[in-house]
């Protein structure tokens, strides 16, 4: 027989849920490491946020005694063992449809996650003129109106600019800003994207990632797909 300890890689899918702590308005936290059945974080290059959902196996009636309201906080902390842990925050801006099993003991629903920028977005307004690189501009918005914590990489870009932003959401400027980025790299490069990852925020063009190695290679095949032994699709097997 052998022992797995939590550093062990069973599968390469596999993810371990350290912290899974929702923490309502008023201040009451409920651990949900036992209530869950799914967790889905989703990342965007189109989407300025990270988004997701948990789905939760509720015999306690949490929904109720919490209550959930929306705009809790969900603390998550997890890891794939032998890689870094990753620590998010998300806040709760939907709550699904309750299903009911038969006895109507348990209770199935969905709560759909925000980021924390994304709430702060909707309640600041920028009335501001600004000086320099775009670049620079954008992290001046990221770091005065939506996170100081969160890491922030960025590819440079070229020239000097002079902007006055008027009463604009933080995510309206920083998009705007980046709509008119140019790459101080490659001066032909104005494809520049802002988006969040699990580690943080990027101002980075769609030419640099391009640019990057292939991470994996996959092949979408319909189901009941033969193959050869050199991994080409058999025809006449399937036929």
């Amino acid at each position: 027989m052998m022992a797995f300890g939590k550093q062990d890689l069973l599968k390469g899918s596999e993810v371990i849920v350290d912290e899974c702590r929702l923490v309502s308005q008023n201040g009451a936290d409920l651990d949900l490491t036992n209530y869950f059945s799914n967790i889905d974080i989703y990342e965007d290059i189109y989407s300025n946020t990270l988004t997701g959902t948990i789905e939760l196996v509720d015999g306690l009636n949490i929904a109720q005694h919490l209550p959930l309201m929306g705009q809790e906080t969900l603390n998550l902390t997890f890891f794939t063992p032998g890689l870094k842990r990753n620590k998010l925050k998300f806040m709760v801006n939907e709550i699904g449809t309750r299903v009911s099993d038969k006895a109507q003991k348990i209770q199935t629903y969905t709560l759909h996650l925000i980021s924390e920028e994304f709430m702060a977005n909707t309640n600041k307004r920028i009335s501001k003129a600004y000086e320099g690189e775009i670049d620079t501009i954008v992290e001046d918005v990221l770091r005065e109106y939506l996170t100081e914590e969160k890491s922030f990489f960025k590819e440079p870009t070229a020239f000097t600019h002079k902007f006055v932003i008027p009463n604009w959401t933080p995510f309206r400027t920083i998009n705007w800003l980046t709509s008119r980025a140019v790459s101080k790299d490659n001066m032909e490069v104005s494809n520049y994207m802002f988006y969040e990852t699990i580690d943080g925020f990027y101002l980075t063009s769609l030419s640099k990632l391009m640019e990057q190695p292939v991470k994996q290679e996959y092949r979408f095949d319909p189901s009941g797909t033969l193959q050869t032994e050199s991994g080409t699709r058999d025809i006449f097997r399937e036929l």
